[in-house]
């Protein structure tokens, strides 16, 4: 099913006027998918990443519009399921989990289920370390990726400025393993 980033990123693209049956066209779809891409540029255009003209849809030009592109582009050029990652409350749980630093269900406040379906996204990408599945306890890392969702979301960054030890920790762990 075609999504409305698809569309975006179609329309972006293309950098002229677009009409709704060469997006059609572009996706490879079918006469049937017309009226969803239709409704999907509306969309886009009501959410202010698009503008129609008489001679179609095209990129509004901004910021925010140009900020996406870079995050659907970064997305694709890794693998990246941008589908999943460009969800608003994904975004804001990436905010909290950034300021709390380790995150766990307890101090997440999420529904255990969202909180391994968050999981699940992040993981495969290297966007945290995952410590312990039982209980969950995961450390998220800043990066580029995470600074861009988090800005396309309009959520400023807070970072707890703490110093953590973790020399003990590694010679702990390297004394386990002597022999």
């Amino acid at each position: 099913m075609v999504t409305k980033y698809d569309v975006f990123e179609i329309v972006y693209q293309n950098r002229i006027p677009t009409k709704p049956k060469e997006v059609v066209a572009l996706l490879g779809k079918d006469q049937p998918e017309y009226n969803n891409i239709r409704m999907l540029l509306v969309l886009l255009v009501q959410e202010g990443l698009l503008v129609k003209t008489k001679f179609g849809f095209q990129a509004k030009p901004h910021s925010k519009a140009d900020l996406l592109f870079r995050l659907i582009r970064y997305s694709v050029r890794n693998n990246i399921n941008y589908n999943q990652l460009l969800n608003s409350n994904l975004a804001s749980f990436l905010a909290k989990a950034l300021y709390q630093g380790e995150i766990t269900i307890q101090n997440s406040k999420i529904n255990p289920k969202t909180f391994q379906q968050y999981m699940e996204i992040l993981s495969p990408y290297g966007l945290l370390l995952i410590r312990s599945k039982k209980p969950w306890s995961v450390k998220l890392f800043y990066n580029s990726l995470v600074k861009n969702l988090l800005l396309y979301y309009d959520l400023k960054p807070r970072f707890r400025l703490e110093q953590i030890d973790y020399l003990s920790e590694i010679e702990r762990e390297l004394n386990l393993f002597k022999i």
